[in-house]
């Protein structure tokens, strides 16, 4: 499991948010979870960049990559991502 938790404005407001990434191992590929979460993590990237979904150049992942669609690919992959603001 991850999680992360980040604090800021939204509207001008107060706002949490929180996000969890939770998977296991799964019986039918024999892949751990951390397979999973660290392989297909640097391939929906890979896939990313070779699209032209990312800028080119060198620089972080956590500001070159689209979060959305990155979090929609791990849950087409059966990662389950709860999102939560308040």
């Amino acid at each position: 499991m991850v999680r992360v938790e980040a604090v800021g404005k939204r509207n001008g407001r107060d706002a949490e948010a929180v996000v969890e990434v939770i998977d296991y191992f799964d019986e039918a590929t024999g892949f751990t979870a951390m397979e999973r979460c660290t392989g297909w993590s640097a391939t929906i990237v890979a896939e990313a960049m070779a699209g032209g979904g990312t800028p080119r150049g060198a620089g972080g992942v956590e500001t070159q990559v689209p979060a959305r669609p990155f979090v929609e690919e791990l849950r087409r992959r059966g990662i389950s991502v709860a999102e939560q603001v308040t």
